[in-house]
């Protein structure tokens, strides 16, 4: 159980960690920088290809939900904790530094996944319409009561 939480968490921490570094690598409070690095996957990476900020989210909880699948997997194939600690750090760096320059490099070069990345982001735009419209609409009734 605490590597499943581990896992989920990793993914929110790791952008704490990293506006921390780069907050006191440049002489300012972390906190400064922390959304500015937040907002790194969301402008370079959904956001840039497209991705609506629905997009955006469900992409990363995707990415936390693939955490815990990575987790899940080393603790069925019998890993101890503490490898099972290294895989979910593994996982968390991965996200952070390797997920977004393949996006990069992919939209330098204009690969074809690239191209497929943008017809995904261009499907993802469906908050405001069907099921997700009438679904945000009760939402914001609920938090303006």
């Amino acid at each position: 159980m605490f590597g499943a939480c581990t896992a989920v968490l990793c993914q929110g921490r790791r952008l704490m960690a990293e506006a921390d570094l780069w907050g006191l690598a440049g002489g300012k409070a972390g906190f400064a920088v922390e959304y500015a690095i937040t907002e790194h996957w969301s402008a370079g990476g959904a956001v840039g290809l497209g991705f609506s900020h629905f997009g955006t989210a469900f992409s990363i909880v995707l990415l936390n939900l693939v955490n815990v699948l990575v987790w899940w997997i080393s603790f069925r194939l019998g890993a101890s904790v503490n490898l099972q600690l290294l895989v979910v750090i593994f996982m968390g760096l991965w996200n952070t530094f390797c997920i977004y320059k393949i996006v990069y490099w992919n939209k330098k070069y204009d690969t074809n996944l690239y191209h497929i990345l943008l017809k995904v982001g261009e499907i993802t735009h469906v908050e405001r319409t069907g099921v997700w419209g009438k679904l945000r609409r009760m939402l914001d009734q609920m938090t303006n009561d």
